[in-house]
């Protein structure tokens, strides 16, 4: 092992050459020498080579000693380098500037050699400690910085005197931005300084040296808290005396984050309505919340505990289970269907189960009462069947009145058409004219009947591109007769073709519409008919003159067998219905409104466009 002397590095600065030659040859035996010719050259040497002890002239041309001093001593880099100021100014007030300025001692000129070799060891012996107790602070620092917790010491004053990297790291801050400050003025959210302060007390005014742990929040550079759990004890001085506290904080936020959701889950799933039990590898219940333990009828959860689900099922169904069901939850992961399940006094109940396989080999099962809701599908299936067979009775009597009532009634009317042209009686005239009459709204009746009931038993119609101008045409051609027997005007303006996505159906729609305007519009002398562009769809109008619709028919207008009686002429409530199944079929719109130009009505409905013409 080598006893060899340390050698230290000496900056020597003088603006005279001669004087930086002489401390030189004093110096380099022992030392290693680097010289500086001027305050500026001194400074960016000091930065660079960092001596261990500078010699530094005082009267120097560019800036003085007591500015270079001063600059040296005011960096954090170069704090820490001894100056020996070399003068040969002696008055008091240079020395008292010096010594403002951080000189670490003087040597007057001309230089002594003994005084200078005294003076420099003696300042290098005290940099070596110095620098020994730097790298020990340094080395307990980085101690601190590799911690995984926060590492707080405060004053007295609760100002904050370190602080390692995971604390400023936890904080959001850089290390400069912390020292220093009120912890608690600073860091500690306005509603919780109070009871900071207590904790603070507490600590520093107990008499035994003990560890107090508390939970408690900082706020971070950005505003947000943290949750920290604090390890705090007193730091006294020799004499015992309390200078302050050491603090260890971890940060556990997340953690209590995580704590609090899995107490919402909890409470989540003890309030559920649906059964949750998680079974082990064994199939025996770990886990189960309260409705699950009421839902087979056991007064508390514990007495469920412990059981094998075999408990929980008659046999039959637990071996249906495990042959057809278990082996797609073993495959899959995952299984849902239906079951039945038993209660504890060996009554039964329907139910909905959800099985997830853990990696551990357990089970998480959560099941659900469907005893009501099976009992409503029955309900509903019966209420179904029901319905079928009303449907089926519907479409016998829709078959009857269609071939065994208007057959018939085709050939009454047949018949009394012959009796009229071959009678000459008045009175009997008048009267086989009321029996065609009858006859007439008979076969129409049956006739709407037997339509509507079609168009309500079908949800789907077949759509090809249609001309709906050809359909007005033929609508009008068709009363042709009863517009010139009423003396009535159509008003259409042809400007079509009006090509539209439908099914012959909507021509029923027209004539209906056209009917109805016939019926109840003939006292007005004329019936308007347009079709107007509305983007996507045709808007077809019918309006007539007549007396009108009241208001408080008009909701209830297209409903079955709602009836207008105006005067003598009475419908049978059916046109209008399947005007208006037929455009619901077609997704379009229909309505009615007043005649917005005189007295009379105004019937409208829409249909889509056809988009391939």
């Amino acid at each position: 092992m080598s006893n060899a002397k340390p050698r230290f590095t000496i900056l020597v600065v003088d603006d005279e050459p001669v004087n930086v030659e002489l401390l030189e040859a004093y110096l380099h035996s022992e030392h290693d020498v680097i010289t500086a010719f001027n305050g500026f050259e001194a400074i960016e040497s000091a930065r660079k080579n960092n001596p261990d002890l500078i010699l530094l002239d005082i009267m120097m041309p560019d800036i003085n000693g007591f500015e270079v001093c001063k600059l040296l001593k005011g960096s954090k880099d170069t704090e820490h380098i001894p100056i020996i100021m070399v003068t040969a100014l002696s008055n008091r007030d240079d020395r008292a500037r010096a010594i403002e300025v951080g000189t670490d001692d003087f040597l007057t000129k001309p230089v002594d050699r003994v005084s200078l070799k005294t003076r420099v060891n003696s300042l290098l012996r005290l940099k070596a400690l110095q620098d020994e107790i730097v790298r020990e602070r340094d080395q307990a620092q980085n101690y601190l910085d590799v911690a995984g917790v926060m590492f707080l010491v405060l004053d007295n004053e609760r100002n904050v005197k370190l602080i390692n990297n995971k604390g400023c790291e936890i904080l959001g801050y850089i290390e400069e931005e912390v020292i220093g400050k009120n912890w608690i003025e600073y860091f500690v959210p306005a509603y919780l300084k109070e009871e900071a302060e207590k904790i603070f007390k507490d600590v520093t005014t107990s008499s035994a040296s003990r560890n107090v742990v508390v939970e408690n929040v900082c706020l971070t550079k950005q505003g947000t808290e943290k949750i920290i759990r604090w390890n705090n004890v007193a730091l006294r001085d020799a004499a015992g005396n309390i200078t302050g506290t050491l603090s260890s904080g971890e940060d556990i936020t997340d953690a209590k984050k995580a704590e609090s959701l899995i107490n919402i889950q909890k409470i989540a799933m003890d309030s559920a309505s649906d059964g949750l039990a998680i079974l082990n590898e064994k199939g025996e219940h770990v886990y189960t919340n309260e409705a699950h333990a009421r839902m087979y009828g056991y007064e508390c959860c514990s007495q469920l505990i412990g059981k094998t689900w075999e408990l929980t099922y008659d046999p039959v169904d637990f071996d249906i289970f495990k042959t057809q069901y278990l082996p797609e939850l073993l495959e899959k992961g995952k299984w849902t269907g239906e079951n039945r399940g038993k209660k504890r006094d060996g009554t039964f109940f329907f139910q909905e189960v959800s099985l997830t396989r853990l990696d551990n080999g357990g089970i998480v099962c959560i099941v659900r009462d469907i005893t009501s809701r099976k009992e409503a599908e029955n309900r509903l299936q019966e209420y179904a069947r029901n319905l079928k067979r009303s449907n089926e009775l519907k479409d016998l009597f829709i078959d009857i009145m269609s071939h065994d009532i208007l057959n018939p009634a085709g050939v009454a009317k047949g018949f009394a058409e012959i009796l009229e042209s071959e009678e000459t009686d008045k009175d009997k005239l008048h009267n086989l004219g009321i029996i065609q009459d009858s006859i007439s709204k008979i076969l129409d009746t049956i006739t709407s009947a037997a339509n509507l009931a079609r168009l309500e038993s079908v949800d789907e119609i077949e759509f090809i591109d249609l001309d709906l101008n050809s359909m007005i045409l033929e609508a009008i051609d068709a009363y042709n007769y009863e517009i010139h027997k009423v003396g009535l005007k159509i008003e259409y303006q042809e400007s079509g073709p009006y090509y539209a996505k439908a099914n012959p159906l909507i021509s029923g729609v027209i004539t209906n519409l056209l009917s109805n305007a016939l019926k109840y519009g003939s006292k007005g002398g004329k019936i308007r008919i347009r079709v107007d562009d509305s983007n996507k769809e045709w808007k077809v109008v019918l309006t007539d003159f007549g007396d009108g619709i009241a208001d408080s028919d008009k909701p209830s207008i297209f409903q079955r067998f709602k009836r207008l009686n105006v005067g003598d002429i009475k419908g049978h409530g059916l046109g209008l219905a399947i005007v208006k199944r037929t455009v619901d079929l077609h997704g379009g719109r229909v309505g009615v409104e007043d005649n917005p130009d005189a007295k009379g009505t105004q019937f409208w409905f829409t249909v889509k466009k056809s988009i391939n013409i």
